[in-house]
């Protein structure tokens, strides 16, 4: 009886500690990030680098992102200055990965490496949005 209950703690404290895991996306996308690039992939695609602008995507903790846009911006392709509401959760479509739905629109691919933030429209034929943490 004392060795089923010593296999049995191990097991229910592995159960307890892979269910309070925080998506690592969720959390990880928390702060500011500066748009780089965005890359078009349907009918003549092309790329618009922005690194000259000051185009940057502040995601709050709370839910809420804020979108500041400051020089020219007549080709820019992103979010309008503004605040929005978002949430990175599991997608509905691709198992396993992790998207972003920005004010309850259709979900994006999103994935961060490092200090890279990629936000991947192109499935529903949208661009693609690069940046970097602001440090």
């Amino acid at each position: 009886m004392k060795t089923i209950k010593l296999f049995i703690l191990p097991v229910l404290l592995l159960i307890v500690l892979t269910g309070c895991k925080k998506d690592k996306t969720s959390t990880g996308i928390v702060g500011k990030w500066t748009l780089v690039k965005v890359k078009t992939v349907f009918y003549e695609p092309q790329e618009y680098y922005y690194s000259e602008n000051n185009i940057i995507y502040q995601f709050r903790a709370n839910g809420t992102l804020n979108v500041y846009v400051t020089g020219d911006i007549s080709e820019y392709m992103g979010k309008r200055p503004g605040e929005y509401s978002y949430r990175v959760e599991k997608s509905s479509i691709y198992k396993e990965t992790d998207v972003i739905v920005i004010n309850n629109g259709s979900e994006a691919i999103c994935s961060i490496s490092g200090n890279n933030l990629t936000i991947d429209d192109s499935p529903l034929d949208g661009p693609i949005y690069y940046f970097t943490r602001v440090k």
